[in-house]
């Protein structure tokens, strides 16, 4: 939540610098503009970051919270959830392969 109010507020500060006329010069704008969709973007990344943390957490509960099943079939069901948890440890973004 955090990084929304900096992004928020870096978008406000080079809306009111724009206003004020200090962007004449166009390298300056340029990275008050980059540095604006940077902390966007962050943003957005923390906010779905969170989401799917969530989601995993309540699978999880499900998966392994299910008194119906017994103690062998929940190990089953460990195991093969942290064999997920490590193919997703071990992804990469594009430009890290």
């Amino acid at each position: 939540m955090i990084i929304a109010v900096k992004a928020e507020n870096k978008q406000f500060f080079l809306q009111e610098a724009e206003k004020r006329g200090e962007l004449a010069n166009e390298d300056l704008k340029q990275k008050l503009e980059a540095e604006a969709a940077r902390k966007g973007i962050e943003a957005l990344w923390q906010g779905s970051k969170l989401e799917v943390e969530s989601v995993l957490k309540s699978v999880c509960d499900r998966i392994l919270g299910d008194k119906s099943l017994d103690s062998l079939e929940k190990k089953r069901r460990a195991d093969g959830l942290k064999i997920i948890g490590e193919i997703y440890r071990s992804a990469k973004l594009s430009h890290e392969a």
